[in-house]
């Protein structure tokens, strides 16, 4: 058995998988009663929903295996974090340097565009599901950076650096792609939750040292 988070009721490549549970073979009609404590990251608050699916393996045969009867969803609210000042979030998809495609939280409420783009001298940065911001600032420093489950970051023909700041710096819930001569360096640390993606999209470079879930 299988959990993941979801924005919609459809299990597809873009959800974020929570954890798994074994429950051991039942005959018909029979049940087992089975609890599990799940911890949910997400960069707003808002509607989501648990995906539960049931022989994730398909060692039961069934002569339609295509369908989603083997997947429960369950409807969820989750509040969000009051945001800090100095906050940035992702608008829309864009350029990172491109201060349309942030907003910026002011103390009192969210403002686009901001003076400017975000960096390591920035509040928190978050780049939300549906989102594709596309870094090509050679040498730009980030801190406290989540890409959120359906959200990407391609770091193209450039080289991001992570700070060490306060908290983990840089978390990936979505996507992380490198394109051209896109590298990663660090001084914090970059960390790869369960169901995301690193997508090494370029000729020779390495793979970031990062914690891989």
């Amino acid at each position: 058995m299988a959990f993941y988070l979801s924005t919609d009721a459809v299990l597809d490549k873009y959800d974020t998988n929570l954890s798994t549970l074994n429950v051991e073979s039942l005959v018909i009609g029979a049940n087992v009663p089975k609890s599990k404590e799940l911890t949910i990251s997400v960069g707003t608050g808002g509607t989501y929903y648990i995906l539960i699916e049931v022989d994730t393996d398909h060692y039961v045969h069934e002569s339609d295996e295509s369908g989603s009867n083997n997947i429960k969803s369950v409807e969820i609210t989750v509040g969000g974090s009051p945001a800090l000042t100095g906050a940035f979030r992702s608008l829309t998809s864009g350029n990172w340097s491109n201060p349309a495609t942030w907003e910026y939280y002011n103390g009192s409420g969210w403002i686009t565009p901001p003076a400017t783009y975000p960096s390591s001298t920035s509040g928190e940065i978050t780049i939300l599901s549906g989102h594709t911001i596309t870094m090509a600032i050679d040498g730009l420093s980030v801190d406290e950076v989540e890409i959120a489950s359906g959200g990407k970051v391609t770091v193209n023909n450039a080289t991001m650096t992570i700070a060490n700041g306060t908290g983990d710096d840089f978390v990936v819930n979505g996507t992380l792609e490198l394109t051209g001569t896109g590298a990663v360096t660090s001084t914090g640390n970059l960390i790869f939750n369960g169901g995301s993606t690193y997508v090494h999209n370029r000729n020779g470079g390495s793979i970031p040292l990062a914690t891989w879930a």
